[in-house]
């Protein structure tokens, strides 16, 4: 199932579909319209792995004293993601409804004032 989050005022709203199915792609292409009209932000997010193969490795070995935790460091030109918690997560603005798209999130822009 993909989803379109809606984060608003009255809280979160989540709408889901099939990509396989037309009817519920309609629907949901309707409702991501609607929001983008309406002002909202739309962006599709993706899980990205924590450690990408080849980023190093982490091991775990008893020495004398209590045990010890080594991590080794990133092959060169390897970038890890920021520490955060959570799975990390990227994301990409949109202005065009992607049925294949995993997750999209909407939100109001901030105001200042």
């Amino acid at each position: 199932m993909n989803t379109l989050e809606i984060l608003g005022q009255t809280g979160h709203t989540t709408v889901e579909w099939d990509p396989a199915n037309e009817t519920e792609v309609a629907t949901a292409k309707a409702e991501f319209e609607k929001l983008r009209d309406a002002g909202f932000l739309l962006f599709v997010v993706e899980e990205v792995s924590a450690f990408p193969e080849g980023a190093g490795r982490l091991e775990a070995r008893l020495v004398s004293g209590p045990p010890a935790v080594a991590a080794t460091a990133p092959e060169p030109g390897v970038d890890l993601p920021a520490k955060r918690p959570g799975r990390p997560r990227r994301g990409a603005q949109t202005r065009e409804f992607d049925p294949k798209a995993k997750r999209t999130v909407a939100v109001r822009p901030m105001r200042g004032g």
